[in-house]
């Protein structure tokens, strides 16, 4: 998951960016982070930002598969 939002971050957001101190890419991934947990809706979390999900009650509807929980389930089979 972190290497999916740092790809967007990096590749989207950020993308052809010129920085001329650390100040200005701190500034810069703070916005970028902001934005992608509050305003950027997600197709993989049915169309919610990051922020709205954190607020919903329930399984949520994921567009996408976990790897991880897909292999984890098989061992305990």
């Amino acid at each position: 998951m972190a290497e999916r939002v740092n790809n967007t971050i990096k590749n989207e957001l950020l993308k052809d960016m010129d920085f001329f101190s650390i100040k200005e890419v701190r500034e810069a991934v703070k916005g970028a982070v902001t934005f992608y947990n509050n305003e950027r809706p997600h197709m993989s979390l049915d169309g919610m930002t990051p922020a709205e999900v954190t607020l919903c009650k329930g399984e949520i509807r994921k567009m996408w598969c976990s790897y991880r929980e897909k292999a984890l389930k098989n061992l305990m089979i």
